[in-house]
């Protein structure tokens, strides 16, 4: 009987013993999953922290070299060696074309620079003509406007058709070429020209326009549009074909040079 309970009491400890050693494997296995949990998010940390250090870099190098980067400051002194108020500016003898560049689109103080370069050149170097990178078609819509037409000056630098036109100092200068129109003598009136052809919609409307003037039948090329879309039912081969047949028939007519272009400018932007 004594064996017997020692045996059974030994039996019994070595149980608990299991039990425990059991739950200490359990708690240290919690332990090291906690631990690898841990060390896979700091590696991802890291690796994150990596690349967007490295993303930034590239970026960096990227702004500076691609010519996004402001660069290194001009020297006001040196700057105002080369500078002269726009008042002096004058124009050689014999030049029928002046250029007015822009280190940047959409700069508010270059656009006004350039409407003070430009009433400079009408008032005294005789300048007829302003003529800049937008639609034709729209550009054509912003010589109306100039010449009595309807609507704001808003609205009319909207049709050149890029968001860098569409600014305070754009419809400044509108406003003046038509304050001028409405005084000047016949033959002296300023005109406004695009040299642009991305966008055909105000370029295909003046087309029909000519159309109806010169009575030329324009049913060939009225399903060309949907909206202010193309008709995707027509391929570009198509319209250029049916494009091609107006223009033929504008050509015979007198007076029709301005309807010759609009159909050459939608045969090739079509």
């Amino acid at each position: 009987m004594f064996f017997a309970g020692r045996a059974e009491k030994k039996k019994k400890q070595e149980k608990e013993n299991g039990y425990e050693a059991m739950g200490m494997s359990l708690v240290t296995a919690a332990v090291v999953v906690k631990n690898r949990k841990k060390k896979k998010g700091r590696v991802f940390r890291t690796v994150f922290l990596c690349i967007f250090i490295t993303v930034l870099l590239l970026a960096e190098v990227f702004t500076y070299f691609g010519g996004f980067g402001t660069g290194e400051s001009v020297d006001p002194e040196e700057f105002a060696k080369y500078a002269e108020p726009v008042q002096s500016l004058t124009i050689p003898e014999g030049v029928r074309v002046v250029a007015l560049g822009e280190a940047s689109h959409g700069n508010s103080e270059f656009q006004q620079l350039k409407l003070d370069v430009f009433q400079l050149l009408v008032e005294n170097e005789g300048v007829k003509a302003f003529a800049l990178e937008g639609d034709f078609g729209g550009c054509e819509m912003v010589n109306r406007y100039i010449h009595g037409g309807t609507g704001t000056a808003e609205e009319a630098a909207a049709n050149i058709g890029f968001a860098i036109y569409r600014t305070d100092e754009m419809a400044a200068l509108i406003s003046y070429m038509r304050e001028y129109n409405e005084k000047a003598p016949k033959g002296e009136d300023l005109r406004f020209y695009g040299f642009d052809m991305q966008r055909g919609l105000y370029t295909y409307q003046l087309l029909l326009e000519e159309c109806e003037k010169l009575g030329v039948s324009a049913a060939k090329i009225e399903p060309l549009v949907t909206g202010e879309d193309w008709n995707p039912e027509y391929d570009y081969p198509q319209r250029q074909a049916h494009f091609e047949q107006i223009k033929a028939l504008l050509a015979a007519k007198e007076e029709s040079d301005l309807g010759v272009h609009l159909a050459e400018i939608l045969i090739q932007n079509c």
